[in-house]
């Protein structure tokens, strides 16, 4: 059995202080003491763990239950304990605390069962917090079974808490899910592994630590013993590492005090005479309420006498002080003074000494010149001091051999700071920019101080955003500037209330061509109080070379990554390091906070702490805008796709047929599109323009079938343009079923665009036309890409007012058998206009009709049975003599017929009074199935995906009879459970039987899931809608929002997932109105008024359900193989 660590409990936060004070040593950096922690009881916490669980929990799939034992307590799925007891820093915020009490969460007739038992809260850090409990569950489906000790389950970011007298409290937004939890919970929530968020509420009582005790371990070198005037190194290591200072003893005298840093001091010394010694190291710390002091074991110690090469030549010794004494700028004075003294006698050494410095980084000693010994002292004094870290050495040379040699080292490293910085000058002159925005986090070191923000800067997830920045760009530089200040605070509890501060006030950022730049401004810094009116000192905060410079002829978002390293001279802040902040800023920062600007070590801490990148963006202002293309009415398009493509559908091999929607044909036997519309610029060459209308083929009795409709024409330039059309197509031959919208059809070779005489219309005629690796797959296969379509010739009217031509259409094939009945609809006429129809080749004078007030017509001619075979037209002539055209071809009787024929019939204004619908095509349809099918599908527990969408529909309406039937074409799929379970739904078909009832009916195929059996069925009575008020116009009719319910049949289909009479999502569709067209039965509207005999999708939806019943039913639809 697996079982996870425990929390800590009390000892949680003192274990984390210590690793923050061990980790603030290893930097250089004086951590703070322990602050006092605090006894906590009756704490509280409130969590509902995760909503999407709580609801699954209590929904209807897993019909559960939330339980609680006390003290826990349920309210609305939130589980609130009580009772808490543990312990909390009120200064650091860490501490942890636990609580009785357990929640079981059930379902699934306890196939899910978990239990989570005694949390613990756990503040981690200042801005981080851990809940852990006890877990008991069973296996179900993917979540395993599981039985763990104090699992941590979810972390939360914390933010500022909410602080009373006693009490400290948090209420965090959104936690994370741990992989503990996310394997416990069969990795349902791996992809958004959010967890509820929390409030806990803990009052305590504080109490007061005492200082934490030190060790002082002193070690010596050589060991044991050294000849006298050889130098003796003194080193202490203090632990834990506290700041603080070591001061070195022999015996009761001091030998020297050196400050603690990463835990360690050292002194070295020549000076200690012939003789035994005690040595002793004692500690100090800078705080003694956060760390005791302590005294290493003495260390016994001997030095042999030197011995006395001339018994006549006095020894001496030589100390070597340096003013001042840690620092000083370039070119200042610094003193070397060296004292000789008589180490055996009483006589006044006499000669010279000559002093030398070893710089940084290097072994090589530098003389600096020598001076005489006068009064037993030499002094120099020099400004020559290059820049950097320095250690000084000053030798004795005796005047005669009356005394012997000596001399003295100053082996801490000494500091010469270069301050220049050079400065980029601003240009006065060139372009300006406003609204310039920067974001800057000062520095990684600096994330967990205090951040305060002013004037036009705020603070937002630790870093200051500067807005409203106003600048100059030109060619030599950019400069831009920001009002407000950025205050940052550091240790705030030990120097309050804003502890070692640091204020940059009108920021200022320049970059000179070649990528160098400043950051500078205005500063001031303080300790304890903050002091507006400080004085400031305008200073370069960070430097940067080598960047790319922003271009701010368009949008901006740079970064500009600050320099850090090598920036100044080894040893200017430490022997090792050249690494650091500007030095002039570095001098001006509080001085117990200055290493915190430079590197001093190899630890973590030291890497982070760099000047942070400056993050630059802003928007160009908008320009003139271009000039807006000419609108393009009654535009026309001639295209036949490809000839031989329609000699195969009409020829002996397919058999097939070709009819027309809202297109007609040309003399050539090309479909002609009508009353395209768009925009076109004639100035740059570009425009789209699109048509509607479509052209269907079929052939191989059926099993091809495809149609292709509202082509659309982009033109990109004088030369090229493309085609762009919707298809809808079976699979034919091995392939895929097609469903796609805009296809990228074929790529178009412009010639010269021909402007009429009168500017108003700009044709393109017999373009070359390309099929494209899109349009191939659209095409079904027939032809690779790259095979060359039949070209295409287009016109654009360019004013908008041109006129709109009528357009005929052949309702159903163009090809019609000798005795049938010829069938065209128009439209685009004047209401109430007279027009004449004649058949061409030998003119056949069909009368005269009328358009309908909708501007449409609809001429129906029973062709003779002894018409002659072959093309003809049908030519509908207006007043004014212009003339629409519709082509089509008759084909020999196959039996004898009738010698009758030649009648002819008008869709509008005709004698007879007949029944007439309109041509729907492009119609929409707008529907979801069900919104908690859908979540349950792509939820935590099918996981599953849906794919697909529903194509355009077809079919017709009539306005006079509130009926109409309209199917679409695409498809949706439903997977889920690792493809258990698999549901399509596809070609939805809407019937209207009345001005507020339909039915719709689709296709189902799924596999079989649980008990249910697979089906595959088609046409199936799904819902039944209940309409609102339809909202028509002349060119649509529409309906939004309709109910929808689920029939029997639909249910069945459903695999059982919801009950007859359940809602559904509602439905939105729209009928795009074209030509007039012959009723049927789905549009005479006696659907509505008399039933009508059962149709076949009720018969097989009563046969669904009454095979289910008996769990035997198993439907294929398979395509006739051709």
């Amino acid at each position: 059995m697996e079982r996870t660590k425990r929390a800590p409990r009390r000892a949680l936060a003192s274990t984390l202080i210590g690793a923050l004070i061990a980790a603030a040593a290893l930097v250089g950096v004086a951590a703070p003491a322990q602050a006092a922690e605090a006894d906590v009881a009756d704490a509280t916490v409130s969590w509902g763990l995760r909503d999407s669980w709580r609801n699954y929990i209590t929904g209807p799939i897993a019909h559960g239950s939330v339980t609680p034992v006390a003290p826990a307590s349920v309210a609305s799925g939130i589980v609130s304990w009580s009772g808490g007891a543990g312990t909390i820093d009120p200064d650091t915020r860490l501490g942890s605390v636990s609580f009785g009490g357990s929640v079981n969460y059930y379902g699934h007739d306890g196939a899910l069962d978990l239990t989570m038992s005694n949390p613990t809260f756990s503040v981690d850090s200042a801005s981080t917090a851990t809940l852990y409990f006890d877990v008991t569950s069973v296996e179900y489906g993917g979540f395993p079974a599981t039985d763990a000790t104090q699992m941590a389950v979810a972390t939360f970011g914390l933010g500022e808490p909410s602080v009373g007298a006693g009490t400290i409290g948090w209420t965090t937004g959104q936690g994370t899910l741990t992989a503990a939890a996310l394997t416990m919970f069969g990795g349902m929530y791996d992809s958004n592994p959010y967890a509820d968020g929390l409030t806990v509420t803990l009052p305590y009582t504080v109490q007061t630590p005492d200082p934490v005790g030190t060790t002082t371990a002193l070690s010596v070198s050589p060991e044991a013993t050294a000849a006298e005037g050889d130098e003796v190194t003194l080193s202490a290591t203090v632990a834990p590492a506290a700041e603080g200072s070591v001061e070195f003893f022999d015996g009761t005298a001091s030998l020297g005090t050196d400050d603690v840093a990463d835990g360690a001091a050292s002194i070295a010394t020549s000076a200690l005479a012939a003789g035994p010694h005690t040595l002793t190291a004692e500690f100090t710390p800078a705080d003694a309420t956060a760390f005791g002091g302590s005294t290493s074991e003495p260390y016994s110690y001997t030095i042999t006498a030197a011995p006395d090469p001339d018994q006549d030549a006095d020894a001496t010794s030589t100390t070597l002080t340096v003013e001042p004494q840690t620092r000083t700028l370039l070119g200042e004075d610094v003193t070397l003074t060296a004292t000789v003294a008589n180490a055996t006698g009483s006589d006044v050494p006499a000669g010279s000494v000559e002093f030398f410095s070893t710089a940084a980084g290097t072994a090589d000693r530098v003389s600096l010149g020598s001076e005489d010994v006068a009064d037993g002292a030499a002094k120099l004094t020099t400004s020559a001091l290059a820049a950097g870290g320095h250690a000084f050495t000053a030798e004795f040379t005796p005047a005669d051999d009356a005394f012997q040699p000596s001399e003295a080292e100053a082996t801490a490293n000494y500091g010469i700071v270069d301050p220049a910085v050079v400065e980029i000058a601003a240009p006065t002159d060139g372009t300006e920019i406003t609204d310039v925005t920067a974001r800057w986090a000062w520095s990684e070191y600096a994330n967990g101080w205090t951040k305060v923000a002013s004037g036009d800067v705020s603070v937002a997830d630790g870093s200051f955003v500067l807005s409203g920045g106003t600048g100059v760009v030109a060619d030599d530089a950019t400069v831009v500037r920001f009002t407000g200040a950025l205050r940052v605070e550091a240790y705030a509890g030990f120097f309050p209330p804003n502890g070692q501060w640091i204020e940059l006030v009108d920021p200022v950022l320049t970059i000179s061509a070649d990528g160098a730049a400043t950051w500078s401004g205005d500063v001031r810094t303080g300790v304890g109080a903050y002091d507006s009116s400080a004085a400031t000192t305008h200073l370069v905060v960070a430097t940067a070379a080598g960047i790319d410079v922003p271009d701010f002829t368009g949008d901006v978002d740079a970064t500009v990554a600050f320099d850090y390293e090598g920036t100044t001279a080894q040893g200017t802040w430490n022997a090792d390091y050249g690494n650091a902040w500007p030095n002039a800023f570095v001098l001006a920062v509080p001085s117990a906070i200055q290493s915190f600007y430079y590197q001093s070590g190899e630890t973590p801490g030291n890497a982070t702490k760099p000047p942070a990148p400056l993050g630059l963006s802003w928007t160009a202002p908008e320009g003139e805008p271009e000039p807006e293309p000419g609108v393009v009415s009654g535009a026309t398009l001639e295209w036949g796709l490809k000839q031989s493509f329609r000699n195969y559908i009409t020829g002996p091999i397919a058999h097939g047929s070709i009819s027309l929607d809202g297109t007609a044909l040309n003399g050539d036997g090309e479909f002609v599109w009508s009353n395209g519309s768009g925009a076109y610029a004639v100035d740059s060459n570009t425009g789209e323009v699109s048509y509607s209308g479509s052209v269907h083929f079929t052939g191989h009795a059926g099993a091809l079938d495809m149609t292709i409709s509202n082509p659309r024409i982009a033109v990109t330039g004088p030369l090229s343009a493309t085609l762009f059309v919707d298809v809808v197509s079976a699979g034919y031959n091995g392939t895929e079923d097609v469903n796609e919208t805009d296809v990228a059809f074929a790529t178009l070779t412009l010639p010269a665009g021909v402007t009429a005489s009168d500017g108003e219309a700009i044709t393109w005629t017999d373009a070359v036309a390309v099929l494209t690796e899109d349009g191939a797959a659209a095409f079904a296969g027939f032809y690779s890409a790259g095979t060359a379509l039949d070209p295409v010739t287009f016109t654009f009217p360019l004013t908008e007012d041109a006129p709109v031509a009528p357009v005929l259409s052949i309702d159903g094939s163009s090809t019609i058998t000798q005795g049938g009945v010829l069938s065209v609809s128009g439209s685009g006429f004047e209401s109430g206009e007279k027009l004449t129809a004649v058949v061409h080749s030998d003119p056949v004078d069909l009368g005269t009709f009328t358009a309908s007030a909708s501007g449409t017509v609809n001429v129906r001619w029973t062709i003779p049975a002894d018409f002659a075979t072959g093309s003809h037209s049908l030519v509908v002539t207006r007043a004014d003599g212009t003339v629409a055209t519709a082509y089509f071809t008759v084909s020999a009787a196959t039996t004898g017929g009738s010698g009758g024929g030649g009648e002819a019939v008008a869709g509008g204004g005709a004698a007879v009074e007949v029944c007439t619908a309109q041509s729907v095509s492009g119609a929409t349809i707008s529907w979801g199935v069900k919104e908690s099918f859908r979540n349950y599908i792509e939820g935590p527990i099918a996981k599953g995906e849906i794919s697909g969408a529903w194509g355009a529909g077809s079919g017709a309406y009539s306005t006079g009879n509130d009926s109409g039937s309209v199917g679409y074409g695409g498809s949706i799929h439903y997977t889920g459970h690792s493809g258990l379970l698999d549901i399509t739904l596809s070609n939805p078909r809407i019937q209207v039987t009345g001005a507020t009832t339909a039915m719709l009916y689709l296709d189902a195929q799924s596999a079989g899931y649980g008990s249910h059996e697979s089906v595959a069925a088609s046409g199936v009575a799904f819902a039944s809608l209940s309409l609102p008020a339809a909202s028509e116009s002349a060119t649509q009719v529409s309906w939004s929002g309709a109910s929808a319910s689920l029939t029997s049949a639909g249910a069945a289909a459903f695999m059982g997932f919801y009950e007859a009479g359940e809602a559904l999502d509602a439905v939105s569709f729209t009928f795009p109105l074209g030509a007039e067209v012959p009723c049927d039965t789905t549009t005479d509207g006696s659907l509505a008024t008399t039933g009508g005999p059962a149709p076949f999708d009720a018969v097989w939806a009563a046969a669904i359900l009454l095979l289910l019943g008996s769990g035997a039913l198993v439907w294929h639809r398979r395509r006739q193989a051709v």
